[in-house]
C-alpha cells in the first residue's frame, strides 16, 4: 500500500526567501525615517522602498491617523504625492 508520511514531517514551502523584505512590514524606524521615503531604514531610497510604496499602495488600514507605512504626507492614503517624494529623494 501507499505510505503518505505525517504532514508534520513534510518540508513546509515558503513563498518568500528568508531574509526578504517582503516577509515584514514596512514601518520607519523609531522615530521616523531620516530621509523621506527611506521605509526600509537602511539610509537610503531605492527599489525596496518604491516596493514597499507600491505594497501600501491605497488608503491606510483605521485607525489612521497615525499614518500607515508608505503614507509619507500623512493624508492616511498611500498615493501618487508620496511616491512623488519618495521619488525626490531617491539615491
Amino acid at each position: 500500500g501507499g505510505c503518505t508520511p505525517a504532514a508534520s514531517t513534510l518540508p513546509r514551502r515558503r513563498t518568500r526567501p528568508r531574509g526578504s523584505p517582503f516577509t515584514e512590514p514596512w514601518f520607519p524606524p523609531a522615530g521616523g525615517a531620516a530621509i523621506p521615503g527611506d521605509l526600509d531604514g537602511d539610509g537610503t531610497v531605492g527599489i525596496l522602498d518604491f516596493l514597499a510604496l507600491l505594497g501600501a499602495w491605497g488608503p491606510c488600514p483605521a485607525p489612521c491617523p497615525p499614518a500607515c507605512a508608505g503614507d509619507l504626507n500623512g493624508n492616511c492614503n498611500v498615493g501618487i504625492a508620496d511616491f512623488l517624494a519618495l521619488l525626490a529623494n531617491w539615491g
